[in-house]
């Protein structure tokens, strides 16, 4: 009897073990564990989208079929499986109100707790809507499967052809291949050549470096799409139009303010008219220092830039630049405070240093602001839910 009670002890544990086996293996759907996009846009405001979306099935089912759904009506150039084979697959296309869904077929099925690997080549025409001054304006949005029941983490890279300026990143043209921008044309050759085209790994391999504005998510839930907003034109000043008069106009608000600041204070204090004067003057080359020290450390930093550029044989002449910015605007916070003590006394000497101080931290707040709002463009989450009925064109 008690070998017996050992032996069903036995059989009910190793029954349990596999109960919570399956269970764990089992889920509602599978997960995305990341997504990659490099995106080029062109003169037209066409989008070229190159995709790389790795699939973990969590599900205790073969994954053999996938649906996915990209914003836009799209003209798709190839869609392969890199894993856990390579081949180009087939698929159908359906056109709705807002998006166009992908019935893809795999050619080799994602096996239970089994990792895949789809590519996707696409273009979207006309995503970027252009504006009144020949800006164009986009809001790119990653692709959707409602199957999935969590995308782990995206990557997207947002660039623009050559002549054309993005706003709100770093519009760097990298001539590798696979790691700048893609043409049309490119991917048309591509689609000819098939997965044995040379070019194919490059722009593949490509995806996951590619350079420009670039944003990542992690941890978005199902039909949640990630958007990447922002701003390219032709022409930089008009795409900076606006931010131009905007901080223009802030700049302005914030020296008249300072101004009737000096005189209410001046007033308050009852300073007599003429200290009334020395004391605004004190302020005014205050703010005049403030102002050329930030000037001269941002054309110093800028300029260092440039000449680095050029060359890194002449790392050395933008370092000097470097010091010498920052020797000018040390003469700045000095010199200024020392000129006014020869001249009106300690005491406004020392009023003119500590309000130089105290506008250099104001403004460089102000200029720090300005270059986060002008260099980072707005990304958010939202959940969009594309209508399922089919409407063919």
């Amino acid at each position: 009897m008690k070998k017996f009670f050992v032996f069903i002890t036995m059989v009910l544990l190793l029954t349990l073990a596999q109960m919570q086996m399956a269970a764990a293996v089992q889920s509602d759907g599978y997960i995305h564990k990341n997504h990659f996009y490099a995106v080029s846009f062109d003169g037209e405001g066409d989008a070229i989208v190159r995709s790389q979306i790795v699939i973990e099935n969590t599900t205790e089912s073969e994954i053999r079929n996938i649906n996915f759904e990209i914003p836009g009506e799209i003209v798709v150039y190839q869609v392969v499986q890199e894993n856990p084979g390579r081949a180009t697959l087939d698929y159908d296309k359906i056109i709705t109100s807002e998006a166009t869904v992908l019935n893809i077929d795999l050619e080799y099925p994602i096996k239970t707790m089994g990792q895949g690997t789809l590519v996707l080549f696409y273009k979207i025409p006309h995503y970027a809507k252009q504006d009144l001054f020949g800006n164009f304006e986009f809001d790119f949005k990653t692709i959707i499967d409602k199957d999935a029941i969590l995308i782990e983490n995206i990557r997207v890279a947002v660039n623009v052809q050559e002549g054309l300026f993005l706003k709100g990143g770093e519009a760097k043209v990298d001539y590798r291949p696979g790691f700048g921008i893609v043409s049309e044309t490119a991917l048309s050759e591509i689609k000819a050549d098939g997965i044995s085209s040379p070019y194919y790994n490059d722009y593949y391999y490509g995806i996951r470096n590619a350079q420009g504005l670039v944003k990542n998510a992690s941890n978005l839930d199902p039909l949640e799409s990630f958007h990447v907003k922002g701003n390219f034109g032709e022409n930089y000043a008009m795409l900076y139009l606006f931010d131009g008069v905007f901080w223009l106009i802030g700049i302005g608000l914030i020296i008249a303010g300072i101004v009737f600041a000096l005189k209410k204070g001046a007033k308050e204090l009852k300073i007599n008219s003429g200290k009334e004067n020395d004391f605004i003057k004190s302020g005014a080359i205050a703010f005049g220092s403030a102002i050329g020290i930030i000037v001269t450390i941002i054309g110093g930093f800028v300029l260092a830039n440039i000449i680095n550029g050029i060359s890194y044989n002449l790392s050395g002449i933008g370092l000097l630049v470097m010091l010498l910015a920052g020797a000018i605007s040390l003469g700045l916070l000095f010199f200024p405070a020392l000129y006014v003590s020869s001249k009106k006394g300690i005491l406004q000497g020392a009023v003119t240093f500590f309000l130089t101080i105290i506008f250099l931290i104001i403004l460089g707040m102000i200029a720090l602001i300005a270059y986060q709002m002008l260099f980072a463009n707005e990304v958010y989450r939202a959940y969009d839910v594309y209508p399922t009925q089919t409407i063919y064109d």
